[in-house]
């Protein structure tokens, strides 16, 4: 029986060759000890960080340079960079947003349940905003779009953009502006 989520390429159980970029920072290594926790189907690994860590081991696993790297042969690559735009700038600049509403009455009760439920959220919509120049660039690789209409259709794509997030956040215009950019 196939799941009806399979992909025509991949069989149940088969390793998946799987990059992670920004492997060396504190998310990467998150991202890192979950896939050995959850025992995801790692057949090769490569990791990718800036040109510094480039050369050096982790986990017996030798760094390449993320900016001329080849990611020709991965079937998974994973980026850090949005989850560290959700940890290290989004929820510290929300919750400092939301400080300032306060008055000298109030008893500031944030629950650790609460803060983590909205850390995640924030950090799945950061994360996948920033796939988005590498969805882009497989669109254009296919042929499904140029770049010429990229730079013609740019004002309906803003459109859209803000359809969307009137539809996701409705009446919450802080969220909003945060997912809009």
């Amino acid at each position: 029986m196939v799941h009806r989520f399979a992909h025509p390429r991949f069989q149940r159980g088969q390793k998946l060759n799987v990059g992670i970029v920004g492997a060396t920072g504190l998310v990467g290594s998150m991202i890192r000890s979950i896939l050995a926790e959850r025992n995801f189907p790692v057949g090769q690994l490569r990791l990718f960080a800036s040109a510094r860590s480039a050369g050096k081991l982790l986990s017996g696993v030798v760094i390449e340079d993320a900016a001329t790297a080849d990611y020709a042969g991965l079937d998974v690559v994973l980026f850090s960079a949005g989850v560290w735009a959700a940890y290290g700038y989004v929820v510290p600049l929300v919750v400092n947003v939301l400080d300032q509403f306060t008055t000298p009455s109030m008893n500031v009760q944030i629950q650790l349940s609460s803060l983590l439920g909205f850390f995640y959220n924030i950090a799945l919509a950061c994360g996948t905003v920033m796939q988005l120049p590498l969805v882009t660039m497989a669109l254009t690789a296919m042929g499904l779009v140029t770049p010429g209409t990229l730079m013609r259709q740019w004002r309906y794509a803003l459109v859209v953009v803000f359809i969307a997030t009137a539809i996701i956040t409705p009446g919450d215009v802080v969220t909003a502006q945060l997912i809009m950019g």
